[in-house]
């Protein structure tokens, strides 16, 4: 600012001489004019009687002379004379009058014409003058209230001296009225008063030259002067302060000691290779060993500045580079130096010349204050190179002034006062008062709207936390830098509540059609509140722990991926069809032309992903299509965001090149080994930091590219501490409300998948998912039995029973209230079976039987089709009845036997006499058939001869069965039957075991007469007896209430059993 004053000075001298000389030509005009005028009033009293006036006038311009010449003559005392001398001798009086009148006459409007053109030219000058002058005066009055104001702005970015007398040179003998008012305060006795300044931004170097007592203190006042207007001019960590007096222990500066309290830790703001991300406001070096350290420690900032600055001017360019805003800024630093050269040791005296020849380049202010008798020592100890000279200030004490010598010359200063010393303790409450940040979810968003005012087309932006100065806080996925994201975080640590954050975040601030979400929930707690009160942006849920749902989670992403692929492809072909030429490879190109809307973003986030990471683990195929979307999914704007507790375990499920697609990273307490894994490492000192983070607290880590000092490219990653902004489930609760209603979506439901959820049988939703699959039922073909709904997301879990060999179904394991699921839901499908029939053997003592038998009695009065046998002699006659349908070839019904407490049954049927009623039937169909040639022949021989067959043994044959329906008897050859070969006569077997072991125990009733095989959760022995394989069932007894099946063919699929509102209601009975 001092220097444009002076500027300013120069350039309003020169228009106060333009000035001037307006003035006097314009005070010379009206002499001249006046004077004429009076000559001529003089001629037209004396003469215009005589010789009328005159009308015509010489119209002219004059020349300077001819004015000189006219005004000469008409001064002359005899008008003759001049009559003569203008006229010459001969004329006649009127003829010499009339001529001179009118050259008078013509002067006259001449004169007038040019004091006209005068008075513009001079008020151009003085307007030129006055816009010069208020910029001086702006100037001065800038400084006057930046001073009277104890430095409370940081808009000027200027330290001020005090004020030095500039005397104004030009000539004013006109001008001085206009100069006093256009200057107004800032000049006084031909002085204008201008503001001594240097930047607050270009590190100064300034050595104060003192002598005596009284001269110390005056520089040390000048010194606090500075230092309070540094410290008021800068913003927060833009300034650390070194204080170094090896004499006076820092007396002078007594107040500034209170600036030590001011210190953090973990400031990622600053540049944490230069910093270590610690920031120390001020410190003061009061002995010669606390200066030696000092001086060392900024002797190797310098170099660790210079290694993170290669490539830019100096501090202040690399910190408004991009690059500071990528690896964090870097402070400037204020050294102190009092009473030189105490305390300062030959070492000290040579890392200060350093200092002094480098720290200018490097941010560093100095201020060195020393006695005039040590001005040989330091010239001779202190080489001061000629081009630092600019920079260098000797202030000498002159009374009332400070005389500053610098390479410009010497100017006097008027010493200013420091100010109030209360300004720095205000500055060390401000500082180091517990901030107490409001982080509410309502007090820092707009819960009514109006919603969806972002554009994802190059990015997902998600606000989510606060920093320290209380600003809200982003990070941003889908970029080529920042694809994927990933939280980290023990219990307790806030991660739920930043999941729900970013949720709400993305469905304020986009439409449902610019970005989407998937949520999955392998801990089912979390998001299972999404169920109801939708955002329309909530396109899928999912909460379960199984296999069958991961793999089909990925399976779906995948085709999702591949859908958008054929949709980006076709797009590029048909532009280039069409003769434009475009290059459409991802989703950004594809909204560029045909709009947002066109391709939503696809944001999928995946609470406790180490459970899907374990999962694929085993399973290659999977693996690589999860690896694949992380690498690829973006360019089809699919971005995952991915939350575990345990990051490491779940990182394992990927190779180096998944993990790589991870950068996004928001990591919350956790021990040191997670913080290492998401910090990405391992230095103790980096980590640090890290080891106090409280609830709410978070790391955010991002990544950025920036060009190193050969021109390359490079990853850099930057890492800021946060804290999350807290949202309850009362305003996320209110906040989906709102959002339902500004997209007019109160009725969404999205589709999801709960596996803790009970799914009521529903004819109606069975009937809809066939035709939403253009599925007609052939029931003579299959039978479809719908048991629940799959894990899969295929939908209705639903198994195709055709006429086969071993078309049976087996269910082991699970409680009776879930046994009794599976049960019904067979029975309400087999009820959609048109010519359908239902069978149900129970031994009377069963428990599922007696627990249930009401709702069996209420099926059978319901269905006349369905009919319930209990005890020995019911089932006996039922199993005939069945044998006499299953061996009638013209029969067209369809049957489904059910056995419940088939194992109690096949002890019981041990104590009665073994008989076949399948052997008889079968032997009574011959009987009913015709003859054949051989049967003649043999009949007709037995007239003759008599027949060898024992009569008594054809006659307890056929005395066998009466007809008493109820007789007992051991039909476990019969039950046999039906089940190896009733499917072929379509009479399909259910049976219902506890456990395992009746198949241990009946050796006739084998499983692999049994294609269907349906489970609960058990054991690997269980599971290998049943199944055979051990380890078909691991994991499902995490899964309550799932159920699983296996056809002996890859992989075992689980679902959940539908539940049934009939057994509920039986139940609270």
């Amino acid at each position: 600012m001092y220097e444009e004053s002076l500027e300013w000075i120069e350039t309003f001298e020169q228009y106060v001489s333009e000035y001037e000389k307006g003035v006097q030509e314009l005070k010379k005009i009206q002499a001249d004019l006046l004077q004429i005028t009076d000559l001529k009033n003089t001629l037209l009293e004396k003469y215009s009687k005589k010789f009328a006036v005159i009308q015509e006038a010489e119209v002219r311009e004059y020349s300077a002379e001819e004015i000189e010449a006219i005004r000469a003559e008409l001064l002359d005392n005899s008008i003759l004379t001049v009559l003569k001398r203008f006229l010459g001798i001969g004329k006649k009086q009127d003829v010499i009058y009339a001529e001179l009148m009118g050259k008078i006459k013509g002067l006259t409007l001449y004169l007038r014409s040019r004091l006209e053109q005068k008075a513009e030219e001079t008020k151009s000058f003085r307007e030129q003058l006055e816009q010069c002058g208020k910029k001086i005066l702006e100037n001065y009055r800038k400084v006057q209230n930046h001073i009277e104001g104890q430095f409370p702005s940081r808009e000027n970015r200027f330290l001020y001296f005090g004020d030095t007398d500039i005397l104004l040179e030009a000539e004013r003998e006109n001008s001085e009225p206009a100069v006093k008012e256009i200057l107004e305060e800032c000049y006084q006795n031909e002085f204008v008063k201008v503001p001594y300044t240097c930047s607050c931004e270009d590190p100064f170097l300034f050595y104060l030259e003192y002598e005596g007592e009284a001269g110390r203190k005056r520089a040390n006042g000048l010194t606090r002067s500075l230092l309070y207007q540094m410290i008021a001019k800068t913003e927060e960590y833009e300034l650390e302060l070194h204080l170094m007096d090896g004499e006076d222990t820092g007396k002078e500066y007594s107040e500034l000691l209170a600036l030590k309290q001011i210190r953090e830790n973990e400031v990622w703001e600053l540049n944490t290779a230069v910093t270590g991300n610690v920031y120390k406001y001020a410190q003061l070096y009061l002995s010669n060993q606390d200066i030696s350290d000092g001086l060392k420690n900024l002797d190797q900032y310098i170099s660790r500045v210079a290694i993170e600055t290669a490539g830019f001017e100096n501090v202040q360019e690399y910190n408004d580079s991009s690059k500071a805003k990528d690896r964090g800024m870097i402070p400037m630093q204020m050294v102190v130096i009092q009473n030189f050269p105490a305390g300062f040791n030959e070492s000290d005296i040579e890392l200060l010349d350093k200092l002094i020849k480098n720290g200018g380049q490097r941010g560093i202010f100095i201020i060195l204050q020393y006695d005039r008798k040590n001005k040989k020592f330091f010239e001779e100890r202190v080489d001061i190179p000629t081009e630092h000279r600019m920079n260098g200030v000797i202030l000498e004490t002159q009374g009332e002034y400070l005389t500053a010598h610098d390479y410009s010359g010497a100017v006097d200063l008027k010493i200013l006062p420091c100010g109030d010393r209360d300004f720095i303790q205000k500055i060390v409450d401000e500082k180091t008062k517990m901030k107490e940040v409001d982080n509410r979810f309502v007090s820092l968003m707009p819960t009514q709207g109006p919603f969806g005012m972002e554009n994802a087309t190059k990015g997902i932006v998600v606000p989510f936390a606060l920093d320290h100065r209380g600003n809200i806080c982003t990070f941003t996925l889908a970029q080529a830098t920042n694809a994927h994201g990933l939280i980290s975080g023990v219990a307790g640590s806030g991660k739920s509540t930043l999941l729900h954050m970013i949720i709400s975040s993305v469905c304020m601030n986009y439409t449902p059609q610019d970005v989407e979400l998937w949520l999955v929930d392998y801990k089912i707690t979390e998001f299972s509140s999404y169920k109801y009160n939708t955002p329309p942006h909530i396109k899928f849920l999912g909460l379960s722990k199984g296999e069958d749902f991961t793999f089909a989670f990925l399976d779906k992403i995948y085709e999702e991926y591949e859908r958008r692929q054929r949709l980006i492809k076709q797009a590029d072909i048909e532009k280039k069809m069409h003769g434009e030429s475009v290059n459409i490879t991802s989703i950004t190109d594809f909204r560029e032309y045909y709009g947002k809307d066109s391709m939503s973003r696809l944001l999928i986030i995946i609470d406790e992903f180490h459970v899907m990471a374990q999962q694929v683990y085993e399973r290659p195929e999977y693996r690589q299509k999860l690896e694949n979307i992380l690498a690829e999914g973006r360019a089809m704007g699919i971005t995952m965001l991915l939350s575990d507790q345990a990051v490491t375990v779940g990182l394992k499920g990927l190779t180096e090149k998944g993990r790589k697609q991870i950068k996004c990273r928001l990591a919350m307490a956790n021990d040191m080994e997670e913080m290492k894994e998401m910090l990405q490492t391992k230095e103790k000192e980096e980590l640090k930091p890290f080891r106090n983070l409280k609830t709410g607290d978070c790391v955010l880590v991002t990544a950025a590219n920036v060009r190193s000092e050969n021109g390359e490219v490079e990853e850099t990653l930057k890492m800021e501490r946060v804290r999350n902004i807290y949202i309850d489930g009362e305003t996320r609760f209110q906040l989906c409300k709102n959002i339902r209603r500004f997209y007019h979506a109160e009725d969404y439901t999205p589709v999801y998948m709960d596996e803790t959820e009970r799914k009521y049988y529903s004819d109606a939703e069975i009937t809809q998912w066939n035709q939403n699959r253009n599925h007609s039922v052939n029931y003579t073909r299959q039978i479809p039995v719908y048991f629940g709904e799959a894990l899969d997301l295929s939908g209705c879990f639903m198994v195709p029973v055709t006429h086969r060999r071993g078309e049976n179904f087996m269910c082991v394991g699970g409680l009776e209230e879930e046994q009794i699921q599976l049960i019904l839901s067979a029975v309400s499908s087999w009820r959609r079976v048109p010519g359908h029939n239902i069978v149900l053997f129970a031994d009377e003592y069963c428990q599922i039987f007696n627990l249930y038998e009401e709702e069996f009695q209420r099926l059978q009065k319901e269905d006349p089709e369905i009919t319930v046998y209990s005890g020995i002699g019911a089932v006996c006659s039922g199993i005939r009845r069945l044998i006499e349908e299953g061996t009638d070839r013209d029969r067209e019904n369809r049957t489904l036997v059910i056995w419940l407490g088939l194992d109690e049954l096949y002890d019981e049927f041990q104590r009665y006499p073994d008989k076949s009623y399948v052997q008889l039937q079968q032997h009574r169909s011959r009987e009913k058939e015709p003859k054949g040639l051989t049967d003649q022949l043999e009949d007709k021989w037995a007239l003759l001869f008599g027949d060898e067959t024992d009569e008594t043994e054809m006659g307890e044959s056929a005395e066998e069965f009466r007809d008493d329906e109820l007789e007992e008897y051991n039909a476990i050859e019969d039950i046999v039957w039906l089940i190896q070969t009733g499917p072929r006569n379509g009479i399909f077997q259910m049976i219902v075991y506890d456990n395992t072991y009746p198949i241990r125990n009946n050796r006739k009733i084998k499983p692999e007469d049994f294609r269907h095989k349906l489970a609960f959760s058990m054991g690997r022995d269980e599971c290998g007896e049943y199944l055979g394989r051990n380890m078909l069932l691991d994991g499902m007894e995490n899964q309550k209430g799932v159920a699983a099946y296996y056809d002996g063919k890859g992989q075992v699929r689980k679902f959940l059993p539908y539940h049934f509102h009939e057994i509920e209601k039986q139940s609270e009975f």
